[in-house]
């Protein structure tokens, strides 16, 4: 009866011209453990929690679900941002989102309720914002982006066959995360150096089906991909409004020439590099067909007969940067299931807004674990979490220039003024 009261309410507040179309309350709770992207339940929202918009909350690699209502006056799409992305009801049928991630509502009576269920791949999460706009609005955005598109980025890159042992020089950033001004002042100067492989790991801009974002960011980094070969590996966000059916088709389409699949394996010289996407499941998880993948490249003579052998994954084993946040379990558990196959050598990502690195004894060996999630996104606070001890944090807009010989590795970490921030010299025979 309560449930009865409270709808008829809203449905006099939104439909007489008093109040916005969208509710301004929303019912939350949030999702069961055990939910997978396609394996869930519709919740019943009772002892649901009444927020109001943005909300954001520390649950991580769960499912948030919200209720609230509409008034609908015509045809009408919705807009939903959410971190990391949203699945929507419309009165108990699910809406799918269309190629620019808005949801075309049916109309059919004057009032719906709406349930959305946010995915959210890491620390903290939420409904951000819902903004209706009319289906004209959706195809004019649609037709400029279009016409706006340049090629390709996949088709910019110069791959190189080089299998020399002599001395490679690697470029590593990531999380530009739509921060321009900052990504583009570290594009310059990593323009400037000379390099034999640049690697973005991932969060490469804010909201993955924003097509928008994704002509900027290639406007960006074109001039790197002419000079060396750019590689690129996605992030929870670059997932963002595909979150459906969890494939990246804006990353796939502008970063790998269209490929199907969102992982790979490059050799740069002496070093391997071989990258995983766990942002293609939720919860967060390296699947069995990226498993079996992985595990045949290891057995490969390319990775066996590789001097330097690296792991590229957007998020992290181990990070202390960000409070509340110590690295991913399902990673250090699968880096020590697969450390004597693989033997690996770094583990490189990004994830956190931030500099770190630190030296771990994982089954007999030392391994270099980097965190480099400065290229444009909001840095981290200062508090940090304090599980692992890190031999280095730097809270800066950077990039990394990673130099491999032989037996030593020579890292340098540079901010966006073009200062040295952190050296480090890696032996990886002692």
């Amino acid at each position: 009866m309560k449930n009865i009261l409270v709808y008829l309410v809203l449905f006099f507040y939104l439909t007489t011209g008093h109040g916005q179309n969208i509710c301004s309350q929303w019912s939350f709770i949030p999702g069961k453990k055990d939910e997978k992207l396609n394996k869930f339940e519709l919740p019943s929202f009772q002892n649901a929690e009444t927020v109001v918009l943005p909300h954001r909350i520390e649950m991580p690699d769960r499912a948030l679900w919200y209720r609230g209502y509409i008034a609908l006056r015509g045809d009408i799409c919705l807009e939903v941002k959410a971190d990391d992305g949203a699945q929507l009801w419309q009165d108990g049928v699910r809406i799918y989102a269309n190629a620019q991630g808005a949801f075309p509502l049916q109309m059919g009576r004057d009032t719906s309720i709406l349930v959305i269920r946010v995915l959210n791949n890491a620390m903290k999460g939420g409904l951000s914002s819902i903004r209706m706009c009319s289906y004209g609005e959706q195809e004019n955005g649609v037709s400029h982006l279009e016409n706006a598109a340049p090629e390709n980025l996949s088709a910019t890159v110069r791959v190189q066959e080089i299998r020399d042992k002599g001395r490679c020089v690697v470029q590593v950033w990531g999380d530009s995360q739509g921060g321009w001004d900052v990504f583009q002042r570290i594009c310059k100067l990593m323009e400037a150096q000379e390099a034999d492989v640049n690697i973005g790991v991932g969060d490469l801009v804010s909201r993955g089906i924003q097509k928008d974002e994704w002509l900027m960011f290639s406007k960006l980094i074109e001039p790197l991909g002419m000079k060396r070969p750019v590689l690129l590996l996605p992030g929870n966000h670059d997932y963002d409004g595909y979150a459906d059916y969890l494939r990246a088709d804006n990353y796939l389409s502008y970063c790998r020439a269209g490929k199907s699949t969102s992982y790979f394996f490059h050799q740069e010289k002496q070093v391997a590099f071989l990258a995983l996407d766990p942002n293609r499941n939720f919860p967060l998880a390296i699947d069995q067909k990226q498993q079996s993948w992985a595990d045949s490249i290891f057995c490969t003579r390319a990775w066996k007969d590789a001097r330097w052998k690296v792991l590229l994954i957007h998020q992290v084993p181990y990070g202390a940067g960000w409070a509340g946040y110590s690295g991913e379990q399902f990673l250090r558990s699968y880096l020590d299931s697969v450390a004597k196959l693989s033997d690996f050598d770094l583990v490189i990502g990004g994830h956190i807004h931030d500099f770190e690195r630190v030296v771990k004894n994982i089954h007999g060996k030392h391994r270099l674990f980097i965190v480099t999630g400065g290229a444009g996104g909001n840095l981290e606070p200062e508090e940090n979490d304090f599980r692992w001890k890190m031999d280095a944090i730097r809270k800066e807009h950077h990039f990394c220039t990673l130099t491999f010989q032989t037996n030593e590795l020579q890292m340098s970490v540079t901010n966006q003024n073009g200062q040295i921030i952190d050296q480090f010299k890696y032996n990886k025979d002692e």
